[in-house]
């Protein structure tokens, strides 16, 4: 009986010991731990900035480019050179006019697609529009659709269908019923259907306030799965052929989410958010890597984190592509990046002059190792 009471305590150790050795073998690096190279693009003095949304491609004779669309502007880029090569301005109005407020853009080899005030527009890569359609107008319980690829949400391509989302300004009690978040826009035949989800119900305590209303997205067109990342909740939301599901993407600290007020100024209503909150961002895949980071906002730098005495922390979690949570990286701030055959690069800002920004190629190996 002794020892058998001996072999079970021995057992029950190991396990213990087992357990807090594999929760401590959770690698957390830095962002500097990553880096393999530096990609710098020169900043047009017309261009503010330039951000991550770039698109890779292969041109004529062995010619790698980087595309990416600002301001009524299309910016092409040799790769790895980061030399600006042309730029095409599209016009707001006439025949040619793609509105003056573009809400989203998707750039293919050659064509590039607009979304402005619900209407879908493929023109060429030169200024020319080639064609215009309506895209759905948005049901009662939507109020009213923002068909949009800013903040972190992205579009995507399947085959013929463009993968469009539609992400709310303000989540309140009548949007957060809505279940049609993804539109599936068939551009062959103009035909549409949806992906849909529904937000978790801990949302009904966070509503109108932006900080919590946008969701960004990441799609994988080898398992055909939307990644959706929303702004407080540790899980990832994934849709897939076999229906939804979620999978752990949090970090190990506590996250904070402050909602903020609404307040009444005249005749308007007005949404003040707390920028002191705890929020999870974009959702990314690097494809040749086969990662998926998310970024976080642990602690904001704030003046109001700071007097309270709160160090900023902003980390990247980082997922193989079977959706497990392999490690962390410590960041300096939140930020986004593109694929090339080279590697996932990351926009790191203005590492030399404000002429050129910076993108880092990260290398994932170490958390292989």
């Amino acid at each position: 009986m002794r020892k058998t009471l001996v072999l079970s305590l021995i057992l029950i150790l190991a396990f213990f010991s087992c357990e807090n050795s594999s929760q401590k073998e959770m690698p957390v690096l830095e962002l500097s731990d990553l880096v393999s190279d530096t990609l710098y693009l020169e900043k047009s003095p017309l261009t503010k900035e330039l951000g991550y949304d770039f698109s890779y491609f292969e041109g004529d004779k062995e010619a790698q480019v980087l595309k990416t669309f600002i301001a009524e502007t299309l910016y092409e880029y040799s790769f790895p050179e980061g030399r600006l090569l042309r730029t095409q301005k599209y016009e707001s109005e006439g025949p040619d006019g793609i509105g003056a407020f573009v809400q989203a853009f998707f750039i293919e080899e050659d064509v590039i697609w607009f979304i402005s005030n619900l209407e879908l527009i493929k023109a060429d890569l030169f200024g020319k529009v080639l064609q215009r359609r309506e895209l759905p107008e948005a049901e009662e319980s939507r109020q009213s659709a923002n068909y949009s690829t800013r903040m972190g949400a992205n579009m995507y391509r399947d085959g013929a269908t463009l993968l469009i989302p539609d992400v709310p300004f303000v989540l309140n009690e009548t949007v957060i019923q809505y279940e049609d978040w993804i539109l599936k826009y068939d551009t062959d035949f103009s035909t549409y259907s949806y992906l849909s989800f529904t937000w978790p119900k801990e949302y009904q305590g966070l509503l109108n306030d932006a900080n919590f209303s946008r969701y960004r997205n990441s799609y994988s067109p080898d398992t055909k799965e939307m990644l959706i990342s929303l702004p407080a909740s540790d899980s990832l939301l994934v849709i897939g052929k076999g229906g939804n599901f979620k999978v752990f993407a949090g970090v190990s600290e506590p996250m904070n989410f402050l909602k903020g007020e609404v307040t009444q100024e005249g005749e308007w209503i007005v949404f003040n958010s707390n920028n002191n909150t705890s929020q999870y961002g974009g959702i990314f895949w690097a494809e040749q890597e086969e990662v998926y980071l998310r970024m976080v906002e642990v602690i904001r730098d704030t003046e109001q984190n700071r007097d309270d005495g709160l160090f900023p922390l902003t980390k990247m979690v980082v997922l193989d592509k079977s959706l497990v949570k392999i490690g962390e990286v410590i960041m300096p701030f939140a930020t986004g990046g593109f694929n090339t055959p080279s590697g996932f690069y990351l926009w790191v800002g203005y590492p030399k002059s404000e002429d050129q920004v910076g993108y880092v190629r990260l290398d994932f190996s170490k958390f292989r190792d």
